[in-house]
């Protein structure tokens, strides 16, 4: 999962957001010549979906809900419950990450000053 898919899944991850409105969130330029999608073309673009994607890999993380229309640039994005757990599951990761990172840096720091004070009592 790339960063800007993951930040595409947060973007939609409590309501449906246009094409429009999510170009607009995740500052992705539509693309001018395309009148009736390019806010659509150009976010599955930013996010690669159908074009670079794994199978499966964002596929079933959300879905589009057509417009009722010729313009592809108001269809609405809605996580799946996959997608909704793949975020809960990434928070959770982030949140361990961070705790063990801490843990470390505090018993490097403990490590540190134990081998200065045995340092000093050696000297003295």
């Amino acid at each position: 999962m790339t960063k800007k898919q993951l930040e595409f899944l947060k973007a939609i991850y409590n309501e449906g957001k246009t094409a429009k409105k999510l170009c607009q969130e995740l500052k992705v330029t539509p693309y001018k010549n395309d009148l009736f999608a390019g806010h659509y073309n150009a976010l599955n673009s930013h996010i690669d979906y159908l074009i670079s994607d794994d199978k499966g890999e964002i596929d079933d993380m959300f879905e589009i809900i057509p417009f009722d229309g010729p313009e592809s640039n108001e269809d609405i994005y809605i996580i799946s419950q996959s997608g909704k757990t793949y975020i809960e599951n990434h928070k959770e990761d982030s949140k361990r990450y961070r705790t063990q990172s801490i843990l470390t840096l505090i018993a490097i720091i403990v490590a540190i000053i134990g081998v200065i004070i045995a340092f000093f009592q050696l000297a003295s």
